[in-house]
């Protein structure tokens, strides 16, 4: 699970507390806990009208920052001040303690809730617990090491501690996942009987479940070993859909989706979603929230051809460009009698013309 990732996820239900930390720095506690509560109540209403449902999460969150600043206010003195962060982080730690608490449907359903467009398979959950185990286990330790400096250090020592470590926590824990990661990847290539510098895949079930690995050219030599994909669809504001023509060995290939590519060994639905929109359009999550919009998971499908199984992914996306892509190809956007006459010619891909076939029945 992408650490990155996870904590955008997070970042809506600690909004409150980030408020407060802030306000309080440039106006002092009082204001600032008076701040956070009305940003918290704030939230909560605002996403039980848009939602039709409150998130639990902001209430709690709201609640014990509540609970926190008055306990502040009631205490104030020198060593509280210096326990403040601690407090802090107890929040931040009791609301990544709920999310554990969950089960997984409900953690799931959450995290998709606010990484609106991204699709969590049920291979990647227990990954997302550890991380989110990992990070309440920093916050554990950060707490206690900041209590430990209150009580027994100095006052610059209680500085670096309670501030600069935090940080440098976070970072190693991100160093380590970069670390492992490699190391899951010469695993993968190794177990997978990979060449040197082939790319290796993830062999899934039904359900996305990863079951094994294999390297690419295994998994072209023949039908059987089943495989993740991915295919991006792109619509204007008229239902036109955006193709491309893709440059081939052997001359120009049929038109086929904005873009369409595995998903790797020891990468998830996320990042390749990602790197696809990246690669395919130009697009990162800056260009996307500038132009207000998304992409959204449709549908999936198991695609036989003679030289390969595939699960693949359909995200669409609903963007009038113009784009960028990092690839060489010819691309523009068709109208619906465009579509129609490209596929009597057979001028379109066949996993297009199925997936144009789903979105027909309604997936769209």
């Amino acid at each position: 699970m992408n650490l990155s990732r996870l904590l955008k996820a997070l970042l809506p239900s600690l909004v409150p507390l980030l408020v407060f930390v802030a306000a309080d720095a440039l106006f002092g506690e009082a204001i600032g806990l008076a701040v956070g509560l009305a940003v918290g109540v704030g939230e909560f209403l605002f996403v039980l009208v848009r939602d039709k449902r409150p998130d639990p999460f902001v209430a709690a969150d709201t609640l014990l920052l509540a609970a926190a600043g008055a306990l502040s206010l009631l205490l104030e003195n020198d060593l509280f001040f210096k326990l403040k962060p601690a407090v802090i982080e107890l929040v931040l730690g009791a609301a990544f303690g709920l999310l554990l608490a969950l089960p997984e449907r409900h953690l799931k359903a959450y995290m998709e809730r606010q990484l609106k467009g991204f699709e969590f398979s049920a291979a990647a959950m227990p990954a997302m617990r550890r991380s989110l185990t990992l990070m309440l286990a920093i916050l554990a330790l950060h707490i206690g090491l900041t209590v430990y400096a209150a009580l027994a250090m100095g006052t610059a020592a209680w500085g670096f501690v309670s501030g600069a470590l935090l940080y440098l926590l976070f970072g190693l824990m991100a160093l380590v996942e970069f670390l492992a990661a490699r190391r899951r990847n010469r695993r993968f290539v190794s177990g997978a009987g990979a060449a040197l510098g082939e790319a290796v895949l993830p062999l899934v079930d039904e359900e996305g479940r990863v079951l094994g690995h294999a390297g690419e050219v295994a998994c072209h030599a023949g039908p059987g070993k089943l495989h993740p994909a991915l295919s991006l669809q792109v619509f204007d504001e008229k239902g036109r859909i955006y193709l491309a023509k893709r440059s081939e060995a052997a001359g120009p290939g049929p038109w086929d989706s904005a873009h369409r590519r595995h998903v790797a060994a020891g990468e998830d639905l996320e990042a390749a979603l990602a790197a696809a929109l990246r690669e395919g359009l130009g697009l990162g999550a800056l260009g996307l929230e500038g132009a207000g919009t998304a992409p959204a998971p449709l549908f999936r499908y198991r695609h036989e051809g003679e030289g390969e199984s595939e699960l693949v992914f359909v995200y669409g996306l609903r963007h009038a460009g113009p784009f960028a892509p990092g690839e060489e190809a010819e691309r523009r956007f068709w109208t619906g009698e465009e579509l129609e006459a490209a596929a009597a010619s057979g001028a379109l891909a066949p996993k297009l013309l199925r997936e144009l076939e789903l979105l027909g029945d309604g997936a769209r």
